[in-house]
């Protein structure tokens, strides 16, 4: 994980920016994230005990690989910090 995309991570959450809409049963956490960038831009992520994925540009072409984004990290930082 690189510092750009944890200091990126970090703000979004700080900000308020994350909203984890619900957990299914089988631990699939589902949120939306709105763009630091652009307040017109909202993604979607998905993260379960398989993976995750998120709708942002960087999501959709890191699909097979680690290379997580903002996003999906903003989203861990908040149920870590809350929960």
């Amino acid at each position: 994980m690189t510092t750009k995309v944890m200091d990126k991570a970090h703000r979004l959450y700080t900000e308020g920016h994350v909203h984890i809409v619900r957990q299914t049963e089988d631990g699939t956490l589902i949120a939306f994230v709105k763009s630091g960038s652009d307040p017109k831009l909202t993604y979607r992520v998905e993260v379960n005990p398989g993976g995750w994925s998120c709708a942002c540009k960087h999501g959709q072409q890191h699909t097979d690989c680690d290379h997580v984004c903002s996003h999906v990290e903003a989203v861990a930082m908040k149920v870590r910090t809350e929960r």
